[in-house]
Formats: C-alpha cells, sequence, structure tokens
C-alpha cells in the first residue's frame, strides 16, 4: 500500500519495510543494502545458532524483539536520517516498530499496520496454529506502540474502528482500486472461483466450502466446478482427482482466473484486516458471494447481496440464487463496482492522510 502512496506525497518521505516493499522507489538500493548486509548476513549468523533457535522455542520472542529490528539497522537508519533529513517515515506492520526509534522527534512517525496482529493471532489460535503468530499475543504491547506514534493507518473499516476505540490515532487508509469490469463469462455456466488457495484461513474456508456448503448447491446444480487458484499443497492432496474442483494454473495475469469464473466465492469463517480478494472480484465486476469475515471492514451496506452468513444453507441458497438469475448476478455486479468507485478510488483513499501529514508539517 505504502509504495503506492508515496507517489502521492510532495515531501521528503521515508518508507521501510519487506525488500519487495521498495522496488519502486528511487532510491531503492541504498535501502537494498541495508536488508542484505545487514539483516541477511550478519543476523542470520546468530539467528542460526542451536541455543538461539532453542531459546526460541521456550522464550519466542514478541514482535518488538530486536530479532526483527536490529542495533545494526537502527545505527543504519539513523545514518541516513542524518543525511536526508526525512520529514516523515512509514514503517510496514510492527514487526519494524524499533525502527522509530532511529528517528528524531521533528519527523512524522507512521506506522502501516496491515492487520490488527493480535485479531489474527487469536483467529490462528481458533484453528490450531496459534504458534505461528505467537510473536503478537501480547495486545498491549502493539496497542502501546500504535499509541507512540504520529499515525497508524487502518486497512479496513473494522481496524479503524478498533484503534480508535483503543486510544489510537488512526486514519482509515485502504488499498485503492479502480473499476476494471471484466465482461461478462461467455457461455454462462456453473464455474465458482477462490481466489486463493493458501494460508491457514483460506484452506479452512476451502474445507469448510468443501465439506458443507457445495454439497447443498450440487443437489440443485449437479454440474457445479470449483477453481481454486493459488492451491496449498494440502487442498491438492485431498481433493485431486475431483472432477468438480479443479486446480488453475499459475497465471501471469491474476485477471484470467477471474474470466473463466461465472460466480466468485469468499467462504471464510476467520478473517482480519482487509479482504483484498474481495475488492479485486469487485473491482472486476465479479458477482461475488462473501460471509461475514470476508465482509469484515468494507461497507457491505452497499452491496446487493441480500444474505451475508456463514451458515450452509443460507450461502448455498445465495449461491444457487445467483448462479439462476441473471438479474440477481447484475446486481451483485454493479453494486459491487460502485462500491469500490464510492469509497476505494486512488484520490479518495489517500486524502485524509496526506491531509494529515501536511497540516503536521505546517509551520
Amino acid at each position: 500500500m505504502c509504495t503506492h502512496l508515496a507517489n502521492h506525497f510532495e515531501l521528503h518521505f521515508f518508507i521501510f519495510g519487506p525488500h519487495q516493499s521498495i522496488d519502486n522507489l528511487q532510491n531503492k538500493g541504498k535501502f537494498g543494502k541495508i536488508f542484505s548486509s545487514d539483516m541477511l548476513s550478519g543476523f542470520l549468523k546468530t539467528t542460526n545458532k542451536l541455543g538461539y533457535r532453542m531459546a526460541r522455542k521456550v522464550f519466542p520472542p514478541h514482535f518488538d524483539s530486536k530479532r526483527y529490528a536490529p542495533d545494526s539497522i537502527l545505527k543504519e537508519i539513523s545514518y541516513i536520517q542524518q543525511k536526508e533529513n526525512y520529514e516523515a517515515c512509514i514503517v510496514h506492520t510492527p514487526l519494524l516498530g524499533r525502527c522509530l526509534q532511529a528517528f528524531p522527534g521533528t519527523v512524522v512517525r507512521i506506522i502501516d499496520s496491515h492487520d490488527i496482529w493480535h485479531q489474527k493471532y487469536l483467529n490462528f489460535k481458533s484453528l490450531g496454529y496459534g504458534k505461528l503468530l505467537s510473536q503478537f499475543r501480547n495486545k498491549d504491547k502493539e496497542i502501546n506502540l500504535y499509541r507512540s506514534v504520529d499515525l497508524v493507518l487502518a486497512i479496513s473499516l473494522w481496524d479503524h474502528k478498533y484503534l480508535v476505540e483503543h486510544g489510537v490515532n488512526s486514519i482509515y487508509t485502504p488499498v485503492s482500486f479502480k473499476p476494471e469490469p471484466l465482461p461478462a463469462k461467455e457461455p454462462t455456466g456453473h464455474d465458482l472461483l477462490y481466489a486463493s488457495g493458501k494460508g491457514i484461513t483460506n484452506i479452512d474456508a476451502l474445507h469448510y466450502f468443501i465439506g458443507k456448503i457445495m454439497p447443498i448447491v450440487k443437489r440443485q446444480i449437479p454440474y457445479l466446478r470449483l477453481k481454486i487458484s493459488n492451491v496449498s499443497d494440502e487442498i491438492r492432496n485431498k481433493y485431486s482427482g475431483r472432477p468438480d474442483i479443479v486446480f488453475l494454473p499459475f497465471f501471469d495475469d491474476a485477471h484470467d482466473a477471474y474470466r473463466g469464473a461465472d460466480i466468485v466465492i469468499v467462504p471464510l469463517r476467520y478473517a482480519s484486516g482487509l479482504k483484498i480478494k474481495v475488492l479485486e472480484s469487485f473491482s472486476l465486476g465479479k458477482p461475488t458471494i462473501v460471509s461475514p469475515a470476508a465482509a469484515q471492514g468494507i461497507p457491505v451496506a452497499e452491496y446487493a447481496q441480500e444474505r451475508i452468513s456463514i451458515n450452509p444453507d443460507i450461502f448455498a441458497e445465495e449461491l444457487i440464487n445467483a448462479l439462476r438469475d441473471q438479474r440477481y448476478r447484475k446486481k451483485l455486479s454493479m453494486s459491487g463496482l460502485a462500491i469500490i468507485n464510492n469509497n476505494y478510488s486512488p484520490e479518495l483513499v489517500y486524502k485524509d492522510i496526506i491531509n494529515h501529514i501536511f497540516h503536521e508539517k505546517s509551520p
């Protein structure tokens, strides 16, 4: 998100995040040097020690540990700041929150949270995978970090409300999209698309849909097919050989996966942050059936789906109605495009944060 955001600023701005997030920045070589020399060579020598790995299992570090932002990184950032004199900075996710210590108080400090990570940890824990996000097990640490900075970017309306309720200075700044409707699939059929088959919550959603919802739909629409892109090994191994489940190949253009779908489904049971796959589907004009978790943080009061529920019977009924009723599909498509146009254009998404930062820097 912030790589695109930087293009809208006219002040000296420093963005610090994962290496792939800085590829389009003018001075990317300098940032690349920080990551490759300090983090990947010097730091990994420490993490490879057997004793260190064992200690991590017994006492897993919190997200604000030096493990994620060693002092050598802070020293390098401080040197760059003294040389370049940045007026504002953004760090991607609280994992890099320690980096803000390298900037003086005159710099506007912003965290692009990407998620409420403690909530995501709780979702993973509910599915038996809490250890994967155990660095975010302490809610107070995350909230206190957000309270200590000038501004936190919230990717969804739900996140923004949560942050404000916890005393955080937050601005709602979702990912921007533009309406780019694809032509309706011809000939019309009964092909569904789930646009991401990897990740804990996506795998859970697919198991739930295939086991609980799909059989209900197939009793009335026997020729139904489910297409899955970016499929995980777990899903491939479990459902390989079923003619009604298709694993899509890799597409250079993700739009190709959507072109072959009559309807997109997002039957998530657990979610946090903003579901990019929902907005992507809306922006392409695809009729989309979503669950409450998938709709979290999106203004779905404007969406034409009559009942948003993860109950198998209700989700299946919505899907059957959309497959059978061309007018309902059209309503879903048009209302999704309207949500994108009215809520997620770059001008709307970045307006508040641009105004905020220029206000902060005004004499």
